[in-house]
């Protein structure tokens, strides 16, 4: 419990700072740059990957603002262009959005991927507006790393509705333990449908 309370400060602070950070800087988009190539890491062992419980935390709060009617966010992320180094493990970002009475719900996830394990984290808080997303992990174990992710949607609509190679998502990804801050960096993302 003693280093629960350090995670859910900085998980807050983070979140804060996002959030203020979108509404002084944030800039109309006059111009989408071309997206690179996607990058994916080939496995060179063929030992099957397992898939372990997600991390979750009984305080998740993630708040969800946008008209349901305009905007769908829902999907799985991939990174375009090459994967940053400092973040190897990095798979993909998932909004499960299940949209219910005309308001918009669901729960931010990432998957890492480490020694051919899957992992799940999910936000402990954030926010997903029309605008843009921020998030932050904690985690429950003393060797996974904290995940935060501060950016802003490159298009409106029905956001799995983009070209494959196409950016949707940009914004700036961070990776910490311990309370340290151990990687950052400017990433962009794709999306895939999620769902039947």
């Amino acid at each position: 419990m003693k280093r629960l309370i350090p995670h859910l400060l900085v998980a807050t602070a983070t979140f804060c700072f996002g959030t203020v950070s979108e509404l002084i800087f944030r800039a109309p988009i006059t111009q989408i740059e071309k997206p690179q190539a996607i990058y994916s890491i080939a496995t060179t062992t063929n030992q099957p990957s397992r898939v372990v419980a997600s991390t979750s935390t009984p305080e998740e709060r993630v708040v969800w603002d946008y008209d349901v009617d305009r905007f769908n966010p829902r999907g799985v992320y991939y990174l375009l262009g090459r994967k940053p180094k400092a973040f190897p493990e990095f798979d993909s970002l998932e909004l499960a959005v299940s949209p219910n009475d005309r308001k918009a719900e669901g729960q931010v996830t990432i998957q890492i991927v480490v020694n051919h394990t899957y992992e799940s984290q999910d936000a402990a808080s954030g926010l997903v507006s029309e605008h843009g997303l921020s998030f932050s992990t904690v985690s429950i174990t003393d060797t996974q790393c904290d995940y935060a992710f501060d950016g802003y949607f490159l298009r409106t609509g029905e956001l799995f509705k983009a070209g494959k190679n196409e950016a949707v998502l940009e914004g700036q990804l961070t990776k910490s333990k311990n309370g340290v801050r151990l990687a950052a960096a400017k990433v962009r993302f794709r999306v895939e449908y999620l769902g039947c």
